[in-house]
């Protein structure tokens, strides 16, 4: 791999997607904390959108609460989807509770590594 495929894996992000209820007042917060992680990974701001009760959401998305973010598939906070949820969540994170991922959960799920 040259000098010039590195760069270009780098900037590319992996998939993301945010899954959210429309009723759900922390969906915002959780674009927002979403923008920084991205911004600080120097990562291009973009991700796609899964509101849970339409039908072209997939099945498995379902299953998550409002907001979750997953990358490559996998929720930030490592938890497992329940069989079914249509709730706001609360994240457990450094600083306590929080109504979105914190921004180093978010940092740390889109490292190549995660």
């Amino acid at each position: 791999m040259d000098s010039k495929d590195k760069e270009t894996t780098r900037t590319c992000p992996p998939p993301i997607d945010l899954v959210y209820e429309n009723s759900c007042p922390n969906v915002d917060h959780a674009r927002e904390r979403l923008t920084q992680a991205l911004q600080e990974c120097a990562l291009p701001v973009a991700w796609r959108e899964w509101e849970v009760n339409t039908p072209d959401t997939p099945k498995a998305y379902r299953q998550y609460g409002s907001p979750t973010i997953l990358i490559r598939g996998k929720d930030v906070s490592g938890d497992e989807p329940a069989t079914s949820c249509s709730s706001c969540r609360v994240y457990v994170t450094t600083e306590g509770y929080d109504t979105a991922p914190s921004v180093q959960q978010i940092v740390k799920a889109l490292s190549p590594a995660a």
